[in-house]
């Protein structure tokens, strides 16, 4: 009966191989599970950082078109205002004084607005409520 290839005697240490063989492979199975959890919530983590930044960019680009607009609007304003009435244009009376009179202010108070506009309204609400 030893002799026999089918024999329990025989099977037990395939058997006892085949078991470790199983108990390795869950194992190798569980830590690439872990690895691939881990891959997964640093890709998460990567993309909430990137989509940050992303939005830190929009709102620099938000604030930098917003300035352009507040120091580009009223020049474009008065220009169209007085329109080419100038003498030195030769189409009116107008000195070109006129217009650097009443833009170079203009332009003072809107870059004013735009670079101190959170701490004006603070003071002007501060003085208001007191």
């Amino acid at each position: 009966m030893g002799d026999d290839p089918g024999s329990k005697e025989n099977l037990a240490p395939i058997i006892g191989d085949f078991n470790y063989l199983i108990s390795r492979a869950e194992q190798l199975l569980k830590v690439c599970q872990d690895g691939k959890s881990t891959l997964v919530n640093n890709d998460s983590v990567q993309a909430a950082n990137r989509s940050a930044k992303e939005a830190q960019l929009v709102t620099q680009l938000t604030k930098t078109t917003n300035r352009l607009t507040f120091i580009f609007l009223p020049i474009s304003f008065v220009t169209s205002v007085f329109g080419m009435n100038f003498v030195q244009f030769g189409q009116g009376e107008l000195s070109i004084w006129i217009w650097a009179v009443t833009t170079i202010p203009l332009l003072v108070i809107c870059v004013l607005i735009v670079e101190r506009g959170e701490w004006m309204c603070s003071k002007w609400r501060k003085w208001r409520t007191s």
